[in-house]
């Protein structure tokens, strides 16, 4: 089969669509590929896969409309679509989901397709974990034994394998009450910085480089992250990027944070901010409303960076992505604030509760879901990867290590 000789799903597919406009070459307008073609080219190889795994299936849906009760497919309910593919049935047909995720197509678990999905999709969410990975590909396929599959294309990652660091064995601690009572999403807010981060001053020959570092907020309670680009880790640039992080989100009831120089004198400055105000000769309700409003801020015991494992695991899951689709890449502070806008989107986009092996349960949340009420996606970008890496412009550069899959 054709699939043994390529190891990226992309190509693989724009050769089977070449290899299906042969016959009609006379007819072509033009030599680039349409969507369309593309799209066919896989429900042919998807047809071609099912028939070696699935025949057996397939004849008795002919034949009576259902298979058999001793297949290994009854409980998902398989049915032959339009197209003749094999795809689950379910519960959902009521729903206003679309029609790929209501009936995801059939694939076996060891065929080259079904890693050749797995390791596309990998790459497209930023070398996401099995979970995450699972959730994006059950959108529009079902695999059978869909866990061991993921876990195996993680585990097989070049890139995932060297970013991974050895784990630590350690008894944990009691969860804090913040992060088990249910509260408005960023109303406790943890607090930490990643860096030095290179940051460039123009896009031009010589530019001169400059430190940068990364503000993370995290939510307490639906453990969702936003990440700031700041120049520096002086007290007036954290105010503010957190001024920059209330105005999205609204003012938090409490922030947690470690003993930080930067965070406290940020602290200090609040302070002095909300007594200045309750001191001030003004009417009643303008003093109430803003004591109201005030912050409380907690910070950790000294030297004790275990008591802020909530940031520390978002910190290490940033440094991961930025490792991955970075590596040594030197960024202006726009491409720097671009970037993390999308890897705080993936890291948002991560289900927050267990995944089900039943296809009529829902998709899993997100924290996303309490944000915007749906799991964030980016705009897509142009795929540059036919072209040379020399030619292309800085955004063109930054979109590339974002979408496309190391070769």
């Amino acid at each position: 089969m054709l699939s043994r000789y390529y190891s990226n799903l992309t190509i693989l597919l724009r050769i089977i669509a070449r290899m299906l406009r042969f016959p009609h070459r006379e007819q072509r307008v033009t030599d680039r590929l349409t969507p369309q073609e593309i799209k066919s080219a896989m429900q042919v190889y998807i047809r071609h896969v099912q028939s070696q795994h699935y025949q057996k299936e397939i004849n008795q849906l002919e034949r009576n409309g259902e298979v058999n009760l001793s297949s290994s497919l009854r409980q998902l309910k398989p049915y032959l679509d339009d197209q003749h593919l094999l795809r689950v049935g379910g519960r959902l047909q009521l729903s206003e989901l679309s029609y790929g995720t209501k009936h995801p197509i059939l694939l076996p678990r060891n065929s080259l397709l079904t890693a050749l999905i797995l390791h596309h999709e990998h790459h497209e969410q930023l070398h996401c974990g099995p979970q995450s990975l699972l959730t994006a590909v059950r959108r529009r396929f079902w695999i059978v034994g869909g866990t061991s599959a993921a876990r195996k294309t993680c585990r097989a990652c070049v890139e995932c394998v060297h970013a991974k660091p050895a784990p630590l064995h350690q008894l944990m601690g009691q969860i804090p009450s913040d992060r088990l009572t249910p509260n408005s999403p960023f109303s406790i807010t943890g607090i930490d910085y990643a860096g030095p981060i290179n940051i460039i001053s123009r896009r031009t020959r010589g530019a001169t480089s400059s430190k940068g570092y990364i503000a993370l907020f995290v939510c307490f309670c639906i453990r969702a992250v936003h990440l700031k680009a700041v120049s520096d880790l002086s007290t007036s640039a954290f105010i503010a990027a957190s001024t920059r992080f209330s105005s999205r989100y609204g003012l938090p009831s409490r922030l947690c944070s470690d003993n930080a120089t930067n965070l406290r004198g940020a602290a200090r400055k609040f302070r002095e901010l909300y007594q200045h105000i309750n001191e001030a000769e003004q009417d009643d309700k303008v003093v109430d409303f803003f004591s109201n409003k005030g912050i409380e801020w907690k910070f950790i015991p000294a030297r004790s960076p275990h008591h802020g494992g909530l940031w520390e695991a978002g910190i290490r899951v940033t440094k991961g992505f930025l490792s991955k689709i970075g590596g040594d890449a030197r960024f202006t502070f726009e491409e720097l604030s671009t970037v993390l806008a999308q890897v705080s989107a993936c890291m948002n986009s991560r289900p927050i509760s267990p995944l089900s092996s039943d296809p009529s349960d829902p998709q899993p949340l997100t924290a996303a879901h309490f944000l915007v009420g749906r799991p964030l996606r980016a705009v897509p970008e142009i795929n540059q990867l036919e072209r040379n890496i020399g030619s292309l412009t800085r955004w063109e550069h930054v979109g590339e290590l974002c979408i496309t899959c190391p070769p």
